[in-house]
């Protein structure tokens, strides 16, 4: 199977890790990157107003997932990735390994993600969590820049990119290369297959 480098999307309390931790069962020889993880190992405690642990964090990311690809491993971050600057370095780590994306943009209403945060545990002991705070997903979902404006060129042949309903379970295949389809499968067949709609802009 083609190793890709599959990164989640989405705002808080839409399903991103509880997805991708049952993806990654299924897909043993991947290695898995998360910020929360790398912030933790690094002691970083959940607020940052200058931006410097977050772009160590970024960093680290980075580098673990560009290590992984050119031993020929496929990766797995598990991110927001709210802003396109940050979705462009990433596809730029695996064009550079020459490697093909999967970035998989989770969506729900937004009442069903504030309660799915509301049941989380809180933050304990200063270290950062995943949010359980109202006032963090209105930030992100004011700071979020649509995926869908990062496919405006030619360097992008290499993304693949499609939409998961966590809350309908429904999937939009948006762009999906040959290479990728196998993983959609491998999606669908986790469950997330009651409707599929194919947009016009996918290829082969």
């Amino acid at each position: 199977m083609t190793k890709f480098l599959i990164m989640s999307a989405g705002l808080p309390g839409v399903g991103k890790s509880f997805f991708i931790n049952k993806l990654k069962k299924f897909l043993p020889d991947y290695e898995y990157v998360n910020h929360t993880d790398i912030r933790r190992e690094l002691k970083f405690d959940s607020v940052d107003t200058t931006g410097k642990k977050d772009r160590v964090v970024l960093d680290e990311a980075n580098k673990r997932t560009y290590d992984a690809l050119k031993k020929e491993k496929g990766v797995i971050i598990d991110s927001v990735h709210r802003h396109r600057n940050l979705r462009k370095e990433r596809y730029e780590i695996a064009a550079k390994a020459e490697k093909k994306v999967l970035i998989i943009e989770f969506i729900c209403s937004k009442e069903e993600s504030l309660k799915r945060i509301k049941s989380r545990p809180e933050n304990e002991g200063g270290l950062v969590s995943d949010t359980w705070e109202k006032e963090v997903y209105d930030r992100l979902a004011k700071e979020w820049e649509s995926i869908g404006e990062d496919f405006h060129n030619d360097e992008m042949e290499h993304v693949s990119y499609i939409k998961i309903d966590t809350e309908n379970l429904e999937i939009e295949k948006i762009k999906v290369s040959s290479e990728a389809t196998i993983i959609v499968e491998l999606i669908e067949e986790l469950g997330y297959n009651r409707g599929v709609r194919q947009n016009d802009n996918s290829f082969k």
